[in-house]
């Protein structure tokens, strides 16, 4: 037996030194920007990772886009949320929040690829800080509910949010394999291996940790303190229901609380077309029927 698992030790091993002979030899002679590419995001204590600030296409406030000019604009909208925010899959200027800067409005990207509802809850708290928005809106993509579970940043009790300081299992990896390990061997093969090992360890941690009931009263909870806190500021506050064709409308009919009712946006006339093919995604014409149905309820707003 022992002899076996020395066997596929040495066999793995002799597979890493050739994939890392070959990524070098991409990164050299092939794609010499081939390392940049891995460098989007950096580790963070707080959110677990984040944008690197005006890394190509990302600008000082860690998010995506230029910063636009505030001159001549009469409101500024902050949309939060995850890779459906952020535009897995299109370019910046094609996304929803880009088509709905107009003269009279100004539109930050707030989305971050794998962010769950924690992670953007605290990043939008950052933000806040650094801008006064009169509009934040606030996505929820159904997935949302399983990256609360492997990425953990908040308690919620009945009447306030507390961020939790102690680092769960995947962020532990991920904060010490960006900040111990990339910087001294930036691999792109390390880094898949370390993303296939927190998927394979998520999926675990949903299996015997992920109860979907409690995981809805906890985003409903946040919704609703929010809700009521951005009301009392005077800022606009939505929670922007993102389509999702792997899901059905009963899916979400937990967001439908009295308290949350004025602050809801949902559509789910989305069909597969404007999704990116075999996946959750919006493609250019996603974004395009996305941001034509929330420049209707920008301009509702007085």
């Amino acid at each position: 037996m022992k002899l076996v698992q020395n066997n596929y030790l040495k066999y793995f091993i002799i597979l890493c030194v050739l994939a890392t002979i070959s990524e070098f030899l991409v990164a050299f002679f092939i794609h010499p920007d081939y390392y940049k590419m891995g460098n989007l995001f950096v580790s963070d204590p707080i959110l677990i990772y984040r944008h690197q600030k005006n890394f190509p296409g990302i600008n000082d406030l860690g998010l995506r886009g230029k910063v636009p000019l505030t001159a001549n604009k009469k409101s500024k909208v902050l949309i939060m949320g995850d890779s459906m925010v952020y535009g897995h899959g299109v370019n910046s200027d094609e996304t929803f929040s880009s088509l709905l800067n107009s003269k009279n409005t100004l539109v930050f990207n707030g989305g971050v690829k794998g962010y769950g509802t924690d992670q953007i809850y605290l990043f939008m708290r950052e933000l806040m800080k650094e801008v006064d928005f009169d509009v934040i809106v606030f996505s929820f993509n159904h997935n949302d509910l399983y990256d609360n579970v492997i990425k953990r940043r908040l308690l919620i009790e009945e009447d306030r949010v507390i961020p939790l300081k102690e680092e769960t299992f995947y962020a532990k990896i991920f904060l010490g394999f960006y900040d111990s390990v990339y910087p001294w061997f930036p691999s792109r093969f390390l880094q898949y291996l370390v993303t296939k090992g927190l998927s394979f360890h998520g999926s675990n941690l949903l299996k015997s940790e992920y109860d979907e009931t409690r995981e809805k009263k906890r985003v409903l909870g946040l919704f609703k303190l929010l809700s009521k806190e951005m009301k009392d500021r005077g800022v606009v506050f939505k929670v922007l229901v993102m389509p999702n064709i792997m899901k059905t409308k009963e899916d979400f009919l937990f967001l439908e609380d009295s308290e949350l009712k004025e602050s809801l946006l949902s559509w789910d006339d989305f069909n597969q077309e404007e999704f990116i093919d075999s996946d959750v995604h919006f493609n250019k014409l996603g974004h395009q029927k996305m941001a034509e149905k929330l420049s209707v309820f920008l301009q509702e707003l007085p």
